[in-house]
């Protein structure tokens, strides 16, 4: 019972235990790494977005949301990340006050792979256009 009890702790507060290693040097620098960070998949296109908005599902067949995905945003030639945010419970995020512009962005949690990308927010862009990441379980 005493172990069940430690390993709920552990759980519910993990996401907040490694939330402060950063990437220190390298393409990554200033985006967040995650102990158990592995492989790390890349989107080849840019994705066109009016707002920085969107959702993260599993890529296990039932895209179903993941809750607590940390999404981060930089410019590409910085390494000071300009915004964050995390998904609730139906895997949707919104990271506010970003102006038009080109930016990288990250998304990581435990138990999944990585993604980063490039977003393009624009004034121009159809309002339903949303960040839609689909996780792979692995590290």
């Amino acid at each position: 019972m005493f172990k069940k009890i430690l390993l709920s702790l552990l759980l519910l507060f993990a996401p907040f235990a490694w939330a402060q290693d950063r990437f220190a040097s390298g393409e990554f620098k200033g985006f967040t790494k995650s102990p158990t960070e592995g492989e790390i998949v890349r989107l080849d296109e840019p994705v066109t977005v009016r707002r920085m908005t969107g959702t993260v599902v599993r890529s296990n067949g039932d895209e179903s949301p993941i809750e607590g995905v940390l999404i981060e945003l930089r410019s590409p030639n910085g390494s000071k990340v300009i915004g964050k945010a995390k998904t609730g419970r139906e895997g949707k995020f919104h990271v506010g006050g970003i102006p038009p512009g080109t930016y990288v962005f990250k998304a990581t949690t435990l138990g999944f792979k990585s993604v980063v990308g490039t977003v393009v927010i624009s004034a121009t862009a159809r309002e339903s256009n949303v960040l839609a990441l689909h996780l792979r379980p692995g590290v």
